[in-house]
């Protein structure tokens, strides 16, 4: 009994392994490569790998709210995820989490009070995906860039759970890409991220309108669109 149980399991093992062997990576030689992925190929960083999908961090932009005598520090993730093979398939959601336990379980806190929301809150955007299936016409596929916003939840949260905004800062460095797709689940591990705080309106770009905007009247601003 115990010899066939192995064996069905080690069946079933190289079953859920095999998809991804049937088909092609995805490259800027692949034929009908969308621009999406090309310029997600030709993203000069570190690539990051799961099973089945792929991301690159841009940066984390820390920005204090106000910037003098701030109450809270937002945290601007930019990711770009992109699918490693030509395997069909289509994502239900998004979300990021960091690594480290203590920042994890802090960051899933209920509290009522600060207004700065929580985990759950800061990934909402990406949570309940539709009509998010590839391959396009013409066999294409779409590299992603999924831009969240995170925040320390305030002075009073930190103090409250004992927790210090060098850890926070520091847990946000590494995290996990979870990535919910067909009927299964692909975690991607990225790692080594820089930060970079604002401190200045002279520190912001002009095109960067959202960091403005945060600094202006503190509203934050997630979105998952194709990477252009």
């Amino acid at each position: 009994m115990k010899k066939l149980l192995t064996v069905s399991l080690l069946t079933l093992s190289l079953f859920a392994c095999a998809p991804l062997k049937n088909y092609p990576q995805l490259s800027l030689e692949t034929k009908n490569i969308a621009d999406t992925m090309a310029n997600y190929f030709n993203l000069d960083t570190e690539n990051f790998k799961g099973s089945v999908f792929q991301a690159k961090a841009l940066d984390i932009i820390a920005v204090p709210f106000p910037l003098e005598n701030s109450e809270v520090t937002h945290y601007i993730i930019d990711l770009i995820i992109a699918p490693i093979t030509e395997m069909p398939f289509e994502i239900k959601s998004i979300s990021v989490r960091p690594v480290n336990q203590d920042v994890y379980d802090y960051f899933t806190l209920i509290d009522m009070t600060s207004g700065y929301g929580n985990l759950d809150d800061w990934n909402f955007v990406a949570s309940r995906l539709t009509d998010f299936k590839f391959p396009l016409e013409n066999n294409r596929f779409t590299a992603y860039q999924y831009n969240a916003t995170f925040n320390n939840r305030g002075i009073s949260m930190l103090e409250k759970h004992s927790m210090s905004l060098q850890l926070v800062e520091e847990g946000l460095k590494e995290f996990e890409i979870v990535i919910k797709y067909n009927n299964s689940t692909d975690i991607i591990k990225v790692s080594n991220i820089s930060l970079t705080r604002i401190q200045s309106l002279e520190d912001v770009d002009p095109n960067r309108t959202d960091i403005l905007e945060l600094i202006n009247t503190g509203s934050t601003s997630s979105f998952l669109a194709p990477f252009r």
